[in-house]
């Protein structure tokens, strides 16, 4: 089953996710918000990773409040257009 993660996102942000997981030939992706203690200082990603499982791309932000960390969201790539 998917997470409807469209109730959580900004259209800016749905835009961010469609451009970075165009090159994902598979018809899902999922995304994770991950934090990082690095330097002293919290680094958030946003992780994109393919049907395997593999991280295909990925990102420092400082957006996507809404998203829970480290929950996946399994999103269609259909929902990105």
């Amino acid at each position: 089953m998917m997470n409807d993660i469209f109730y959580f996102i900004t259209d800016s942000e749905k835009m961010i996710i469609k451009d970075l997981s165009k090159h994902v030939s598979d018809n899902t992706v999922t995304i994770l918000k991950k934090m990082d203690n690095t330097n002293d200082k919290f680094l958030e990603r946003i992780l994109i990773m393919n049907s395997k499982n593999e991280v295909v791309n990925e990102f420092v932000t400082d957006s996507f409040n809404h998203l829970v960390i480290n929950r996946p969201y399994l999103i269609s790539k259909d929902r990105l257009n």
